[in-house]
């Protein structure tokens, strides 16, 4: 007797692979999330940046980053880099490079401020104390706030309450001390780094 041949079934599926973890597109959008995962206006943003609405069951940041996830489109970018605290610029081993003053005690310390709205919905602060390098002070006053603004908007963001403003932006650089006075001092500094004072009291 003929045996019968073993018959294997057809559709077995490969085992589909685990999503990858979600990368957001911007460290602010996941702050938003995280801060007001049921905002309105979050979840319409979120709509815009992924061209779908989000689930009605998704009602916390893990469930809206576990569907994002799961979206076949899902951005997945390249980490963003660091914020740094203070912009230096400049060859560090130039003897005048803003590094290389700052490192001689060759400034004067400012603090600026930015407040404004991020997606027209939650307000924040960025201030940092920056060292102003005296070749700044050099150049005036419109270079000095130039610089310290540079510098505050590489620092991180303080994120407030919620609130139903509907555009974005920011007040523009506020700095605390008075540069007029601060300018004189550096004048003054600088008149003594460079020697002038003690040629002028030989004359």
């Amino acid at each position: 007797m003929t045996e019968t041949p073993p018959v294997y079934p057809t559709n077995i599926e490969a085992p589909r692979p685990e999503p990858l973890p979600f990368r957001w597109i911007s460290q602010d959008l996941k702050n938003l999330v995280q801060l007001a995962p049921m905002s309105p206006y979050t979840r319409a943003l979120l709509r815009i940046k992924f061209n779908r609405p989000v689930p009605e069951n998704c009602t916390t940041f893990e469930q809206i980053e576990a569907w994002l996830a799961t979206l076949p489109t899902a951005p997945n970018p390249a980490p963003p880099p660091s914020p740094a605290s203070v912009v230096w610029t400049g060859n560090t081993s130039n003897p005048n490079s803003h590094r290389a003053q700052i490192a001689r005690g060759e400034f004067i310390e400012v603090t600026g401020e930015i407040s404004g709205y991020d997606n027209c919905t939650v307000g924040w602060d960025q201030s940092e104390c920056v060292q102003v390098p005296l070749s700044i002070w050099e150049q005036g006053i419109a270079e000095v706030e130039e610089y310290v603004r540079e510098s505050v908007e590489a620092s991180d963001k303080e994120y407030g309450d919620i609130s139903d403003y509907e555009y974005g932006g920011d007040d523009g650089i506020e700095i605390e001390d008075d540069l007029e006075s601060l300018m004189e001092d550096a004048e003054r500094m600088i008149r003594e780094r460079d020697g002038e004072d003690e040629d002028e009291d030989d004359e």
